[in-house]
Parts: structure tokens; sequence; C-alpha cells
């Protein structure tokens, strides 16, 4: 209940600097009680529907720092108050980039080297991955899949869980969002388990890579 009362705050420099002023401004994002500074709106895109508010620092005249300010990254953590004392121009929802409709990528890489996607509609993702499973002779339970991630692809196996699938395959299966992963091997320790894992197989993709069905019949 404490905790529910905090505001939690998450900082997003990404904007290249391509000559001596500054370029993009940074944006304040407000969702309940998160607090999101950034300077790159695609990063909202996902939680566009959740954003509350949203205002920008501009860059000259904000008694913070300069045109020039090499290092404002380093002020405008100052964002994350509120009482940050700044006066903010407040900017409509609409300039933060909608989520492409039909897009799959990789969002996230877990110490273990699993995968985690993100798509906008994961049930419809997941129906798609249904619809192209080829199935081999046999039981259904040899179900596969291609995944390009990245310019990387493997065959996976399509399970409804972690718990039905196979050891030492790599797997996608539902779980809120779209996983894949490498099911551990019984007697594997835990070199093993990294070197062999989703995150390894697909050679390191990037976070962002975009993730595509291969049809069989490119096979």
């Amino acid at each position: 209940k404490e905790f529910a009362s905090t505001t939690t705050g998450i900082f997003i420099n990404a904007a290249p600097r391509t000559s001596k002023e500054n370029g993009v401004p940074f944006y304040v994002a407000t969702s309940k009680n998160l607090r999101i500074v950034t300077t790159d709106l695609r990063g909202l895109s996902t939680v566009k529907d959740r954003i509350e508010s949203l205002a920008h620092l501009p860059n000259e005249n904000n008694n913070l720092y300069g045109k020039t300010e090499q290092f404002r990254s380093s002020y405008t953590a100052r964002l994350l108050e509120e009482d940050h004392g700044l006066s903010l121009e407040e900017d409509n929802l609409s300039i933060i980039p909608d989520y492409p409709d039909h897009y799959w990528e990789l969002s996230y890489v877990d110490r273990f080297g699993n995968l985690i996607t993100y798509t906008k509609e994961p049930e419809k993702q997941w129906q798609e991955v249904l619809d192209a499973v080829k199935v081999n002779k046999g039981t259904d339970k040899e179900g596969t899949v291609k995944i390009l991630i990245g310019d990387t692809s493997k065959r996976v196996q399509v399970s409804t869980s972690l718990r039905d699938a196979d050891p030492e395959r790599l797997v996608i299966y539902p779980n809120g969002d779209i996983e894949i992963l490498r099911k551990w091997g019984e007697d594997e320790n835990s070199r093993e388990r990294l070197d062999f894992s989703a995150y390894n197989r697909f050679a390191k993709p990037e976070i962002g890579a975009r993730i595509r069905l291969v049809s069989t019949q490119q096979d």
C-alpha cells in the first residue's frame, strides 16, 4: 500500500547529437503513478492509450541549460520529480506515434536468454502461429513453425506452455505476450543453458528486432 502511493520514474535519453545545438527536446509523460522522461516519443507508442498527459521542456530559455549544452541529460533527470519547478509546454497526445497494427518485435531478453516478444494484438498473432504450424508425421506434439528474428531463422516447437514442450528444443508459446525460448535439459549446467539459449541460437538479436513467420514452402 505504501509503495502504491509512490511514483515510479523512467528516464530515456535517445537523442544523438548531430550539431552543436540541442536536438529533440525532453518530453514528460504521466500515467497514474508513473512518470516517463524521454527524447523518443516512439518509446511511448506501446502504452499510448495509457498516457494521461504530455509536455516538453523547451530547448531554450528553460532555466536549466543553454541551447548548446552537451550534457543536458545530466540536468533533465530533474524532470522525474513532480515539483521540479520548471515551466513545460503542453503537447497533444496525438503526437505520440501509433504502434503499427501488424508488427511483431523482440521486446526483452531475460537473464536466462529467453526472448519475450511484443505485438499489439498477441491473441491474433498467436492464431497466425497456430495457422502456420507444420505438423510432421506422427503426433501433433511435433508441430513446428519457422521463425525469423532479425536475419536469423530457426524452426521452433509450438506449445501451449513451457511444461508441455520437449526438453532441449526451441519452443514458442503464449504467456500473456508470446515467448520464444529453449527448454532446459535435465543435466545441463548454467553455462550450457546460456550457451544454447534462444538468445544465442538466434544470434543475439537486438531489442526491437522484427519477428516474422517464414512460410514452410520456402524450406
